[in-house]
């Protein structure tokens, strides 16, 4: 396979130009026809219990250039004084890690609920100065990569619902009796069955998975919560359940009825998540059997999380649709996560809005909107949208994160066609995107989804 690398390839026919856009070291993020049949030609050929609630650990804000590129942001991320994540090779025993904690002072750990012991999360004496240790750390024979600790807030603004009891019966009942079809995973704040209309089963069936989770004397029926570390994923916000709902239906709009979702709750009640929880949330997600495609409507600027990178890479049969961020900011120049994750099996998502003029409609890059021409592979409808309730009621929402389960849906609908590669549903999206000649070519490509 030829690396491409910041190179621009222009192929032109009778029809239309294709720019391709290899986006900094991402070797085939914007995903064009040429370069994609050539790709496919070879493929054919060829957690104890803290939480996120202990925000006086996580008091830190991030450096002083980061801060700098954030100016636009809310809620900058907010980095842990004295706490690292450790990401541990294949195999690694139980006193080996054991003598890494004692050589390095760890006063405490955590593990990821549902058995995954990948990752720990460490914790320092007051005052150890974790950035020297970082390095040392990452060179130890038997640790694959090392995070930082961050606090992160939801960009977008859930829907005013209002608050429902959990509920891990309703969960019971709109659990698929199998998982044919596309699975999609949903990283979020859970979901709400109290307000999402009954439309049948449409749940992730997790006792049929050989990596069924048992914690706290609760076992696994659809998805997990890794904030409140139980099987019930239940969404206190919105936000999550306003995502789910966006894929359902658009799913059901295009006639595609042979699909599953799985909840994973990896933000709070109040939007707030960090990095510990996200990746174990991920974590959790790619052990399932066939998981096809993950939503991840999240992300933050500055702040990169390595092992995100490593796991995203690895899992590169999964198609992963991340949002990509709503501060109008270039995220060319200032880099979003995880929509800016360098790897092919991932697309960033902006939004568009409808603007009416004088002369006519017209579409535009919504005002909020992250762009960017080569961190940006499209823009789909974030704006002037709606989640309607049970009892019929509509609520307004906005933001990347709302334009970004659009594609993901549109993504299933292609799998449920039979392109099961990501490379193959990426080069399906961009052929049947419409094309917006010249209008944002200082944003984004030249096409969007609608």
């Amino acid at each position: 396979m030829i690396l491409i690398k910041k190179w621009v390839i222009i192929f032109r026919n009778v029809h239309y130009k294709v720019t391709v856009n290899i986006k900094k070291k991402k070797y085939m993020k914007n995903l064009k026809p040429i370069y994609l049949f050539l790709l496919l030609a070879c493929l054919w050929t060829g957690c104890s219990k803290e939480g996120i609630e202990d925000t006086q650990e996580i008091t830190e804000l991030v450096s002083k250039n980061q801060s700098q590129n954030n100016n636009n942001q809310v809620n900058p991320p907010i980095r842990s004084k004295n706490e690292l994540i450790v990401s541990f090779r294949p195999n690694t025993s139980p006193s080996s890690r054991d003598t890494l904690r004692s050589n390095y002072g760890i006063i405490r750990y955590e593990t990821c609920n549902c058995g995954n012991d990948r990752i720990e999360k460490w914790e320092f004496s007051p005052g150890v100065d974790v950035e020297e240790r970082t390095g040392d750390i990452a060179q130890e024979t038997d640790v694959e990569g090392v995070d930082y600790e961050y606090l992160y807030s939801n960009e977008n603004i859930a829907p005013n619902l209002s608050i429902a009891e959990p509920h891990s019966t309703l969960i019971t009942n709109m659990v698929r009796l199998n998982n044919a079809g596309v699975n999609i995973a949903v990283l979020d704040t859970g979901i709400n069955l109290n307000i999402l209309p009954d439309t049948g089963r449409f749940l992730y069936n997790s006792n049929i998975n050989i990596n069924n989770c048992t914690e706290n004397n609760t076992s696994e029926v659809s998805g997990w919560d890794f904030v409140n570390y139980d099987n019930d994923p239940f969404d206190e916000l919105g936000h999550g359940t306003a995502v789910i709902s966006r894929i359902k239906n658009k799913l059901e709009n295009e006639g595609v009825s042979s699909y599953s979702i799985l909840p994973v709750k990896v933000f709070n009640h109040l939007g707030k998540g960090t990095t510990f929880n996200i990746l174990c949330g991920y974590l959790y997600t790619v052990k399932k059997e066939n998981i096809h495609l993950i939503n991840m409507s999240f992300g933050w600027s500055g702040a990169p999380s390595h092992l995100l990178n490593l796991y995203v890479s690895e899992n590169n049969h999964i198609l992963h649709i991340t949002s990509a961020g709503n501060s109008d900011l270039d995220n060319d120049s200032n880099l979003h996560y995880p929509s800016s994750i360098t790897v092919n099996n991932l697309l960033a998502i902006g939004s568009y809005e409808i603007r009416t003029t004088r002369t006519g409609p017209i579409i535009r890059k919504s005002n909020f909107s992250n762009y960017g021409r080569y961190t940006v592979d499209y823009l789909s409808k974030g704006q002037d949208i709606y989640f309607q309730d049970v009892n019929g009621i509509n609520h307004p929402i906005a933001g990347t994160s709302y334009a970004a389960p659009f594609v993901t849906a549109i993504a299933a609908k292609y799998y449920d066609l039979g392109y099961h590669i990501p490379e193959e549903i990426s080069l399906k999206i961009w052929e049947n995107a419409t094309i917006i000649t010249n209008n944002f070519n200082v944003f984004f490509d030249d096409r969007i989804i609608e």
